[in-house]
């Protein structure tokens, strides 16, 4: 995995900056009724892309 991401440092770059806007937005129109379920995975799709990004060099 970690030689992955240092041979292809732009994809990771771009998957962990989509892993952090895209559930950032997400949040945003989730509904009011399902808001602990699904605000709960997008707030794990965000720490995902933040520990991808600190793995990143």
């Amino acid at each position: 995995m970690l030689t992955w991401i240092r041979n292809n440092k732009f994809k990771a770059h771009l998957t962990a900056f989509l892993l952090m806007v895209i559930p950032a937005a997400g949040m945003l129109f989730t509904p009011r009724n399902a808001a602990d379920s699904l605000t709960w995975a997008w707030l794990i799709l965000f720490v995902m892309g933040n520990l991808l990004a600190m793995f990143i060099r």
